[in-house]
């Protein structure tokens, strides 16, 4: 026998001849054959594969056209009041109005009396009111102003005031009042509780109606009074009085 493809070369070993061993040469590779015919048909479409990752965003595209203003919203509710702003400038002056109706006429009238010393008046009973002096006239006008009395010279509405210190030689109660004709005006009473030997202060104003002619006087009163008893009215005691209405 002899290999598969011998080309009979010119080894001296033909087949079929001579004694083995048989040597077998393979010679070059021959040209390529004509295609074969196609074979049967496509097989069915696989199933679709899962989604693979998103890509990068592409480049933004040119801006589109501005669409149609659309329609007015409703009005919002109002906000808060804003700060005042700065003051303007001052106007111009209006014309002056016309001049009003003379008021009624008032007649004036006051009168002032104190006194420049310290005095001791002279206590005798509980309720005797004592009156004190008062030797210096101060400033007055349509009203009598004498020692230790005040005139009234026009009827009318005043403001009475009195304003002094004592000091009793007894503790106890003490009273100042004003003597319209020697009689006590019982709305211009006061009474303070008054320590032995030290200056206690009385003082008031009341609003009295007089009338023409009366005398007014200050005057205390000393309900704590027993024998030897003694009070002290210190400098500048006064009285006076100012009409209020005609």
């Amino acid at each position: 026998m002899f290999g598969m493809g011998c080309n009979f070369c010119n080894c001296g070993r033909r087949p079929g001849f001579g004694t083995p061993p048989y040597y077998i040469v393979t010679g070059p590779t021959g040209p390529t054959g004509p295609m074969g015919p196609p074979g049967g048909p496509s097989g069915a479409t696989g199933p679709t594969g899962p989604t693979g990752p998103t890509g990068p965003a592409g480049a933004a595209g040119a801006a589109g056209a501005t669409g149609a203003t659309g329609a007015t919203g409703p009005t919002g509710p109002t906000g808060p009041q804003g700060a005042a702003g700065a003051t303007g400038a001052t106007g111009a002056t209006g014309a002056t109005g016309p001049t009003g109706p003379t008021g009624p006429a008032i007649a004036t009238a006051y009168g002032q009396l104190y006194q420049n010393a310290a005095q001791t008046p002279t206590v005798t009973d509980t309720t005797t009111p004592v009156e004190l002096e008062l030797n210096t006239t101060g400033a007055d006008e349509n009203m009598g102003a004498a020692a230790n009395t005040l005139t009234i010279q026009q009827a009318g509405t005043y403001l009475v005031s009195y304003s002094l210190n004592v000091s009793p030689s007894v503790a106890g109660n003490v009273t100042a009042q004003v003597l319209q004709n020697d009689a006590p005006i019982a709305s211009t009473q006061q009474t303070v509780y008054a320590p032995a030997n030290q200056a206690t202060p009385l003082s008031g104003s009341f609003v009295v109606t007089l009338s023409q002619n009366d005398e007014l006087n200050l005057a205390l009163t000393f309900p704590s009074y027993t024998g030897g008893y003694t009070a002290e009215v210190g400098a500048n005691a006064s009285l006076s009085a100012v009409k209020l209405t005609a």
